[in-house]
């Protein structure tokens, strides 16, 4: 079998598992207000799923190591897929976040395979747009799912038999993949004290970058039913919001490879405070334009993670990136799991809307102490930048897929 028929199947089947994901989300968010829970409660179930994804990051990587990459990926995909059928089996607050952190440790656990795999399979020559083409199928895998909340009423059971149904369609094409599956890979864990030095304004856009996705996959859907929308208008706003983080980062990055990365960044920022004030007021004044606004919310939501990543790697040998990934998706955990808790008591405190506000002081926080760091730094040279590349949030192991990181690796290798 070809490595580029294999690399379509991956992608097949990770697109898929993202359609179930996307859907389950938005799901127990409107099922949770329909069961009556507090915001509060809300909150805690949805920040579950971002314990679970970090502890999955140092849990995941040993199972892989012992059984292999396709037998951890059937295992967590099975495992996931049983568990959105409890979901709608034991409708209990505290049993649903523990099924989050599951969840969340099963999400890991599959990205870490499929990264790892097309890592191996990926031909060096095109490898970066293959990452690329991975990275745009993840996101508008995630803004379609959100349509699926359309099937049926959230009560009934056919929309989490929908979310297990696409979670074990994910699983027939990776495990009828022939080829070799990629040798077990070694990741060390840079200390933060030493990312501190590296870049701090890079380790605080991964965090803000945490504080605000979180908040928006925890506690967007459940916003937007409380400030009026319908099934469909929830439906249009996840997926605008997506949409816009898929497309607009391109744009973006394409700037901050012309000009320093970090004003790009700050910018970015300024203006994700303004968009997120704008559609505080729109909340309650105009549906049709907040949807419009949050196209481009998107965009400076998902960029946020891409630039602050992108500006970190500009300040480290390439070969140490794949090092320091897993303390910055540590941040990024840390930054998700507390958000929709924080953002459920903003809601709580000074009214749904306020869900933007709390997204707008996240982002005033990277302003202005960016903005500190940045006169406090030596100007940036833009010709040693390295190329942008859009990125979602995934695993640590995703950086192996960048050729820059590959030949950077096969120049420090001793020869034998």
């Amino acid at each position: 079998m070809s490595s580029f028929k294999a690399i379509y199947q991956l992608l097949l089947g990770i697109a898929l598992i993202m359609l179930g994901i996307s859907l389950l989300g938005t799901l127990l968010a409107l099922r949770a207000r329909a069961e009556g829970y507090s915001l509060a409660l809300t909150g805690t179930i949805m920040s579950s799923y971002f314990i679970g994804y970090v502890a999955g990051s140092f849990i995941a990587p040993p199972v892989i190591k012992r059984v292999g990459h396709i037998r951890a990926f059937a295992a967590f995909a099975a495992m996931i897929s049983a568990v959105i059928l409890v979901y709608a089996l034991w409708l209990d607050p505290w049993v649903w976040a523990l099924l989050r952190v599951v969840t969340g440790i099963g999400m890991i656990g599959i990205f870490t395979a499929i990264e790892s795999w097309l890592n191996v399979l990926a031909p060096n020559r095109v490898r970066g747009r293959i990452f690329a083409v991975y990275m745009t199928v993840v996101l508008l895998s995630l803004a379609a799912g959100q349509y699926l909340i359309l099937v049926d009423d959230i009560r009934h059971f056919t929309l989490f038999a929908i979310a297990a149904m696409f979670m074990s369609l994910g699983l027939m094409p990776v495990a009828l993949t022939r080829v070799e599956q990629p040798p077990p890979a070694e990741v060390a864990t840079m200390s933060l004290q030493q990312m501190f030095a590296i870049s701090a304004l890079g380790m605080l856009g991964v965090f803000v970058a945490g504080l605000v996705a979180g908040a928006f996959w925890g506690m967007g859907p459940l916003f937007a039913v409380r400030v009026g929308l319908n099934e469909q208008g929830v439906a249009a706003f996840m997926g605008l919001f997506v949409l816009g983080g898929a497309l607009l980062q391109w744009p973006i990055g394409g700037l901050s490879d012309r000009f320093d990365r970090r004003k790009v960044l700050l910018i970015v920022s300024l203006l994700g405070t303004m968009l997120s004030v704008a559609n505080f007021f729109l909340a309650t004044d105009s549906h049709r334009a907040m949807l419009t606004v949050s196209f481009f919310c998107g965009g400076a939501f998902f960029s946020t993670y891409s630039l602050s990543v992108a500006h970190f790697n500009d300040h480290l040998q390439l070969s140490d990136a794949l090092e320091a990934s897993r303390g910055l998706l540590l941040l990024y955990g840390i930054g998700s799991a507390v958000s929709p808790v924080l953002a459920a008591f903003f809601m709580a405190w000074l009214g749904d809307g306020s869900f933007f506000l709390y997204c707008a002081l996240a982002f005033v926080v990277l302003t202005l102490i960016g903005w500190v760091l940045l006169f406090s730094r030596k100007p940036e040279v833009v010709q040693e930048q390295n190329e942008f590349i859009p990125m979602v949030r995934t695993s640590a192991t995703a950086l192996e897929m960048l050729p820059e990181t590959v030949a950077e690796q096969s120049q420090n290798t001793p020869k034998q």
